[in-house]
């Protein structure tokens, strides 16, 4: 990690830190995707894989635009979401259980990556950097439209069927 010394610098950490997360909350879907067995669940993380994968192709182009380097940063944030997400579905006795459990670990990870590109999203708008933050907020806005596709899910049928 190198010394921030402006809002800039801040930014591409930042970047650099969600890219990250990005790239392994991707590679960890495949294994979610295995354990969900609600067929809307299981439609739903494809679906979410793809706009992930999406995600990491604007974050790079936001990379080229900055002319910056995309590596640096590890995302220990997502490493322990990823960690706490295992964990709840091991602990899951019941295959509706642990597609409650599923939901909401995936709806903490979205919300940690809301935040961050919200700010992100905010730095280069405030830096100038009108199509960094238009490619970054087309990532929150993806983000929010799965949550509330799961959030939906979880109240019309995941929750009920794990009592």
């Amino acid at each position: 990690m190198k010394p921030m010394i402006n809002l800039n610098d801040l930014m591409e950490e930042q970047l650099r830190e969600i890219f990250d997360g990005e790239k392994r909350l991707v590679k960890a879907l495949n294994e979610i995707l295995e354990k969900a067995s609600h067929p809307k669940l299981r439609e739903t993380i494809m679906e979410y894989k793809q706009s992930c994968d999406d995600n990491v192709l604007r974050l790079k182009q936001a990379f080229n635009l900055l002319f910056t380097q995309k590596r640096g940063e590890r995302c220990i944030v997502m490493c322990a979401m990823l960690e706490e997400a295992g964990g709840l579905m091991e602990r899951s006795m019941e295959l509706t259980v642990m597609d409650a459990g599923i939901i909401t670990a995936l709806q903490h990870i979205m919300h940690y990556k809301m935040a961050g590109y919200g700010a992100i999203s905010n730095y280069a708008t405030t830096l100038g950097l009108y199509e960094v933050a238009g490619l970054v907020h087309k990532n929150l806005d993806e983000e929010k439209k799965v949550d509330k596709e799961l959030a939906a899910l979880a109240e019309s049928a995941v929750n009920m069927q794990a009592i």
